[in-house]
């Protein structure tokens, strides 16, 4: 009888050990990838982010350097997704867009996958005439047109006439527009 336990014993130890050995092995080497995105027809500017998804979760992220073209983005993809020797789908977001591109996992590889996103909303410009209105917190201006050759952005408090009043605030440089809206309150 307990030749019957020594031998239980052996194979539940085995079993465990090659679970725990399962669940302990390294992630496989993720994929990498590299090309052009386009965001309706445009280059894609600076700053845009670009995210790998695997089962509907981000599995690396990107944000673009230099207009129109990304690398070095990676899919991780865990051990046992890996050991089950299926095909691993691969999305791409581009700002949270789904793009109509996509791949499939492969340890270790380097793929070119050019994303190119149409139909995409973009926030619309907003042109400011000289003397215009611009509100605290507003985005997306041109300012070109009010500023003309002009070296200096003021701004008056709401009710002053700015051919008599002093401004409130200005600025000679970019970096001085870029205020908190506490500062212009008042």
């Amino acid at each position: 009888m307990s030749t019957k336990i020594l031998i239980f014993f052996l194979v539940i130890g085995l079993i465990t050990g090659i679970v725990a050995a399962d669940s302990m092995s390294p992630p496989p080497i993720p994929c990498t990838y590299y090309g052009t995105v386009t965001i309706n027809g445009a280059p894609a500017p600076v700053g845009t982010l670009i995210e790998t998804k695997v089962y509907g979760t981000v599995r690396g992220d990107i944000t673009v350097t230099t207009a129109g073209s990304y690398a070095g983005l990676t899919a991780q993809v865990s051990s046992s997704e890996y050991g089950c020797g299926c095909t691993i789908p691969v999305q791409f977001y581009v700002n949270g867009y789904l793009a109509p591109q996509t791949s499939t996992f492969s340890y270790g590889g380097v793929e070119n996958v050019n994303l190119v996103l149409t139909g995409i909303p973009t926030a619309p410009i907003k042109q400011v005439p000289q003397g215009g209105d611009v509100f605290i917190g507003e985005e997306g201006l041109d300012v070109s047109a009010a500023i003309g050759t002009a070296t200096q952005v003021a701004w008056f408090a709401s009710g002053n006439d700015p051919a008599t009043s002093t401004p409130r605030a200005d600025c000679r440089n970019s970096d001085q527009l870029l205020r908190l809206p506490a500062d212009l309150c008042g």
